[in-house]
Parts: C-alpha cells; sequence; structure tokens
C-alpha cells in the first residue's frame, strides 16, 4: 500500500516523461504485490493459479517501465517513440496470454505442486517462461546500464539519485534470479514481490529526502542541442568532436559526416574563423560565404580539460551577433548623421536639461553667439546675465512650466560679447525620464539690419520731403538753415549741430546752431566763435568737398577744446556743394565715442545736398529782387523801387494812424492830383528817352529769374505792373 502514496505524490507532480514512466511502475509493483498477498493468502491451486496470471500482469509490465524510466531519467527521450514503446509492450503482453492460457499448452509453467503443510504452490517452469526470463533481464539490465551511465555524468546530486535508483532496481532482479534457479531454503517462494515492496521504499527515500521529482536533471545532451549559441568541441588534434545543431546551420555542414573532420578542412571557407580558435578569449568574426549574407559572430574559444585537468581539446562558442552588430551600426550612422546634421545646419541648437546645465550645442549656436562649443557646454541658462536682460530665461521657464512651445524675436547681447538679433524658439522634451529644454534660434541680425535700414530710408524720404516742401515754402535765407537742421533731427541724432553759410567771397554769412543739451548761452557764444573761425575740420571739409568724421576728438592733434564742450568725443563736418562749388558746411557733434560712421551718415550728404539746393534757390531769389529794384547800368534804385518804397512808407502811416484823411495845405483841404498822376509818369517816361540812357527796364528782374531760378512763379517776378 505504501507504493500507493508513492504512486499519488508522483501522479500530481508529473510533468515530464522520466516521472510518468514512474509513476506506472509505482503502480505495476503495487499491482504484483497486491496478487502476490493474495496467492500467497489462497488456500487451493487453482485459486492460487488464479492470482499468479493476475500477478503476472504487474510482473511483466515492470521490465519495460524501468527500461522506459531509465532512458528518460538518463535524457534519451528520443528512443521512446510510440513505435518503440509497441514493440517493448507486444512480448509482455504474449506472456500474459499464455499465462492465462497455460493449462491448454503448459508453455509457461508445465506442473504444479502444492505443499498442504505450508500451502506453498511450486511452479516448473514451461520453455516461455525460460524466454520470458531473458527477455525481462535483457531490458532490466539495460535500464540497469543507463543509471550507471547516469550515475557517472550527473553532478553529485544526480548521482546519488542515480545509485539509489540502481540499488533499487537491483533488489528485485537478485531475488527473482534467486526464485527462479530454487536458491535457499525456501524453494517455491517467489520473493521478487516483497524485493519490488524494498524498491518501493528507496523509492520513498529518493523522493522525500533527494527531491527526486523536482531535481530532475537536465539532459546536458538537451541543453547543447538546443542552444541558441553554435558549439563546437575540438579535439587535441584540431579535428571535430561535436557540434550542436545551432552551428551546423551556422555553416551548412551535416553533423553527421563531419564528425571527426579536420576543422581545416570542414571550414575551410571561413579561414578567418579557423585562425580565431588558437586564441583564447573573445573576438568579432565576419563570417563571409558566397551563397548567404555577410555575418557576424561572436567568438568565444576556452580550453577543454580532462579529469586530471589536462588540456583535451577546446570548446568553440559562437554566438550569432549580426543583427546586433547591424543594429549598432544603423545606430552609428543614425548618431553621425544627427551629429551631421547639428554640424551643417544655420540654426543653433541647444539642450539645455530643467537643472539648467547645457549638454549639447551645435557649431552654428557657437558661431551666432561668437563662442566654443566647449565654452557653451559649461553654461547653465539660470546664471547667464544676458538671457536674465533680454528675457530669454523668461520664455525657457515658461516652457518648462506649460510644457508649451515658446517663440519669440529677440535682441540679445551673448555672454561672448556679439550683439545679435535672434528668433528663438523653446520646446520641452523627455530623456530618461528627465525633462529636457530644446532651444532653435536663428541669426536675423542681417534681416534686422536691412528693416532698420529700410525704416530709416523711408524715415529719411519723408523727412526729405517734408524738408523739401518746407523750403520750398519760403525763400527767405534766414529761416531755411533752422529749418534744415530741425529735419535733420529727424533721421540724424546728435547732440549739437550747426551750419555755416559762405558769401562769394568765402567769409562765413549765416551760422545757427540745433542743439538737445542745455548749453549756457557763454557756451554757445563760444562754440559758434570757435566755428565761425573755422577749425579745421570745416575748413578741410570747405576745401576738399568730402565730408570729414572724428571718430574720437581725443586722438585728433588738431582739435581745441573748448571750455564747457569737453564732453564732445566725436565730430563730422559734411560740405554742402552746389554745381561743384562749397557754399556751406554743416557740422554734428555727440557725447559718444565713434557714434559718427560713413553709413551712419548718409542721411546727414542726403540733407546737405537738399540744403544746397533750398539755399542757392532762396540766393537766387533774392538776386532777382535786387535786379528788380536797381538800373542796370548805374546801380541806382529805379523808379519801382521808389515807388514800393512810397507804398511801404504809406502802410506805416496807415498803421500809425495817420491814413484815410485828406491832405490839408494852409488849413485846406489839397488840390486833388490823382487824374494828373498818368499824365505825369507819361511825361518822366518821356525826359528818360531823351536822356543819354535808356528808360529804366521793368522787365529784366523777370527775364533773369527765368533763368537762374526755377521759382519764376514768385509774384514781382514777372515785371512790373
Amino acid at each position: 500500500m505504501h507504493n500507493l502514496g508513492i504512486d499519488f505524490c508522483c501522479l500530481e507532480t508529473a510533468q515530464h516523461a522520466g516521472q510518468y514512466f514512474f509513476r506506472w511502475l509505482l503502480l505495476a509493483i503495487t499491482e504484483m504485490t497486491m496478487a502476490c498477498i493474495l496467492e500467497a493468502a489462497s488456500l487451493n491451486a487453482d485459486l492460487k493459479i488464479f492470482w499468479s496470471v493476475i500477478e503476472y500482469i504487474g510482473l511483466e509490465a515492470c521490465p519495460p517501465l524501468f527500461l522506459a524510466f531509465a532512458t528518460s531519467f538518463s535524457h534519451l527521450e528520443g528512443w521512446l517513440t510510440r513505435r518503440n514503446l509497441l514493440l517493448l509492450a507486444i512480448f509482455p503482453i504474449l506472456t500474459v496470454i499464455v499465462a492465462a492460457t497455460n493449462n491448454l499448452h503448459h508453455w509457461l509453467w508445465s506442473s504444479f505442486s502444492l505443499d498442504l503443510l505450508n500451502h506453498i504452490m511450486t511452479y516448473n517452469h514451461g520453455p516461455w517462461s525460460l524466454v520470458n526470463t531473458v527477455y525481462c533481464y535483457l531490458l532490466m539490465l539495460a535500464g540497469v546500464a543507463l543509471l550507471v551511465r547516469s550515475a557517472m555524468r550527473f553532478r553529485q546530486v544526480y548521482r546519488r539519485q542515480a545509485i539509489l535508483l540502481l540499488l533499487a532496481a537491483l533488489i528485485p532482479w537478485v531475488s527473482n534470479f534467486i526464485y527462479i534457479f530454487h536458491i535457499g531454503p525456501f524453494v517455491g517462494l517467489d520473493w521478487t514481490p516483497f524485493a519490488f515492496s524494498l524498491t518501493g521504499i528507496i523509492f520513498c527515500l529518493v523522493i522525500l529526502r533527494f527531491q527526486f521529482m523536482d531535481l530532475i536533471p537536465v539532459a546536458r545532451d538537451r541543453i547543447f542541442d538546443s542552444l541558441s549559441d553554435g558549439v563546437i568541441v575540438l579535439d587535441n588534434q584540431e579535428r571535430i568532436a561535436d557540434l550542436n545543431p545551432t552551428a551546423t546551420r551556422m555553416f551548412e555542414l551535416n553533423g553527421n559526416t563531419v564528425l571527426g573532420q579536420p576543422a581545416a578542412a570542414v571550414l575551410s571557407a571561413w579561414p578567418t574563423l579557423l585562425s580565431e580558435n588558437h586564441l583564447t578569449g573573445e573576438k568579432l568574426t565576419v563570417l563571409d560565404s558566397p551563397h548567404s549574407l555577410t555575418r557576424y559572430v561572436d567568438l568565444h574559444a576556452s580550453p577543454l580539460l580532462d579529469w586530471r585537468r589536462r588540456p583535451s581539446g577546446k570548446v568553440v562558442v559562437l554566438r550569432d551577433v549580426t543583427e546586433h552588430v547591424l543594429s549598432e551600426t544603423r545606430l552609428k550612422e543614425s548618431l553621425d548623421l544627427n551629429q551631421k546634421i547639428l554640424s551643417s545646419s544655420l540654426l543653433g541648437i541647444l539642450v539645455y536639461k530643467a537643472s539648467g546645465a547645457c549638454v549639447l550645442a551645435n557649431e552654428a549656436a557657437a558661431h551666432i553667439t561668437q563662442a566654443t562649443v566647449p565654452d557653451m557646454l559649461k553654461q547653465d541658462f539660470r546664471h547667464i546675465a544676458s538671457w536674465e536682460e533680454s528675457g530669454l530665461r523668461q520664455m525657457a521657464e515658461a516652457a518648462l512650466a506649460t510644457d508649451s512651445s515658446q517663440q519669440s524675436e529677440i535682441h540679445v547681447r551673448t555672454s561672448f560679447g556679439r550683439e545679435v538679433w535672434g528668433n528663438f524658439s523653446f520646446t520641452t522634451f523627455t530623456s530618461n525620464r528627465e525633462p529636457h529644454l530644446l532651444l532653435v534660434f536663428e541669426d536675423i541680425t542681417e534681416r534686422k539690419q536691412v528693416e532698420h535700414d529700410e525704416h530709416n530710408q523711408r524715415v529719411l524720404a519723408e523727412a526729405l520731403r517734408d524738408t523739401a516742401e518746407a523750403l520750398n515754402s519760403t525763400l527767405d535765407l534766414n529761416v531755411i538753415p533752422d529749418q534744415v537742421l530741425v529735419n535733420l533731427g529727424r533721421v540724424m541724432p546728435y547732440d549739437t549741430a550747426e551750419l555755416y553759410l559762405f558769401d562769394k567771397q568765402g567769409d562765413v554769412q549765416v551760422v545757427k546752431l540745433q542743439h538737445t543739451l542745455n548749453l549756457k548761452p557763454d557756451v554757445v557764444s563760444q562754440y559758434l566763435e570757435r566755428e565761425a573761425n573755422l577749425f579745421p575740420s570745416l575748413k578741410q571739409a570747405r576745401q576738399t568737398g568730402q565730408a570729414v568724421i572724428i571718430p574720437d576728438i581725443h586722438q585728433d592733434p588738431d582739435w581745441v577744446v573748448v571750455p564747457g564742450l569737453e564732453w564732445i568725443s566725436s565730430h563730422v563736418s559734411a560740405p554742402i556743394t552746389v554745381k561743384g562749388k562749397v557754399i556751406g558746411v554743416i557740422g554734428l557733434s555727440s557725447r559718444e565715442t565713434a557714434f559718427f560712421t560713413k553709413a551712419s551718415c548718409s542721411p546727414l550728404f542726403a540733407f546737405a545736398n537738399e540744403a544746397g539746393i533750398a539755399i542757392e534757390n532762396a540766393r537766387l531769389y533774392a538776386e532777382v529782387q535786387r535786379l528788380a529794384i536797381t538800373d542796370e547800368l548805374t546801380g541806382l534804385y529805379n523808379f519801382r523801387a521808389l515807388l514800393e518804397l512810397g507804398q511801404r512808407m504809406a502802410k506805416l502811416l496807415q498803421l500809425a494812424g495817420f491814413g484815410g484823411a485828406q491832405p490839408q495845405r494852409f488849413g485846406r483841404p489839397a488840390p486833388r492830383a490823382a487824374a494828373k498822376q498818368p499824365a505825369r509818369r507819361q511825361r518822366i517816361a518821356q525826359f528818360g528817352k531823351t536822356q543819354t540812357h535808356a528808360a529804366p527796364n521793368f522787365h529784366a528782374p523777370g527775364r533773369l529769374a527765368k533763368r537762374h531760378s526755377s521759382a519764376a512763379h514768385i509774384p514781382g517776378l514777372a515785371g512790373p505792373p
């Protein structure tokens, strides 16, 4: 009954073939033992023969089941096919049939003898019994051999299991041998069932003490064959002693024909592999085959030692790492491509951790900021003063806080000294579970400069247009210089501006000053007196007709510092030229060093040209007015000048309160002479004709104005009324 308990333990843990066959072996032992007990308890011969036939069912099942179990325990399950199991079961089944029909042919038991005193039945065996004994012993012998093989090959814990199973298998075998050959004092008594009971006890010890059903050894052959890595075993003569299926597939070999062959001949298509075999360690080897794609193999060669620790060969483990190498290659190519994109990109790219540290910077970012990549990698955006001043840090903090993109065009002076306009875009992303900040920016300094220049050009054009309108609205030479300087301040910043006009003799005719400073009157007078004496820069501009720019007056040896004007740091003088002749100079001063440049002074040059045209028109108008009231020959005032003088006097008298009443002579109204005025004019004209010079030409001023000025439409230039 104890075998039944063991059997139920096996039923709960039957997870592979060894446990399955072991379970049925214990069931067969239990059935045989119970039948043997019932046969011994029977009193008549017929009943004993019946239970002996029942006993043969378990007895005949034990040898093939034991062999199947030993085969599975030794991890030779490849032999346990359905066909082989059926072949093993044929003879036991026939033996049971022969035992059941023995009274017809007496092949198994030729005769019986019953000891009535001890109730022991003696069975005289027939020819089938001898054949059956040989068959069962062969099966048991094969099973024992497998257990011995396992005991020699397995590790210590598995070796103990194999030895105990071997002892348990020998006990029934010895007892059956005693029974068949009538050895011992109890002839006819079959000790085999009791021996199998002892075997069950030993099996129980193996199960409980060594966890037999849990620690069934894993077959090294199975592991060897199921390895995903190729394994080649070489002996001391470099011959192939063994190789697993993975190696055969890797090198397209036939595993049955290459065993014992020299490795050099078998692997001649891969000479690099053979050279690596002589090395101990790991190497990456390339396998080139004309029939397949190039593969990469991680080769590991190690010495194989015998039981005396002496080299007996080599074990070469080959792991196909083609996918890994190709993945690394693709990853490297991708990284190289990304690096090339970063390096060749015209956009500056920076990556910061949420803590503020810079972890990536490309060459464009370094170029735009006039820094180096290592310098930028040392930065922390939370400690960059220019970011704080320009608002970049606020944009970065907003992007991290809201996990959204931030974009703006900002003017910033970098930590490395360059002023740049940039289109900055902040984006967040996560890497290694840590938020990062991506900054992509474009240098738009040139575009902003173009926009600034275009804006200045528009402002300049508007200022020139307004100046032209203002200048054309008047021909007063005393008003035009002030209008020129006022409009110049719209497009050309300055601290002080002065305009000097020269007469025909080259002397200073007009001096005007505009300033944005709170200058004292005495300083202004000193300033004008200094400039009136034509300081060297003004003289140079007048003589050469070219603008003179002094970036730093402290470096100019000809510059004389006037008390109260020490603040001047830079100065520019631009000539006013009309028809190649310098008629004046415009001078500007600034408190900043190098404030004036050739590019920044272009509005000044344009205003100088516009001022020259307006000043020339005003001078022509003044000349026309002079010619209109002056005789061409004598240079004396003509009748028109006297008439205009009289009209002005009349207006003055009228304004003084004397106009509107009839003139009095000797207390009476003077006689009216209005009707006589035309006759007087005719007499004066006739008198002029009789003189040695011609009468005044009242139409000459009009013709002169048409020749010298575009302002012929001005009233009074068309001749006398």
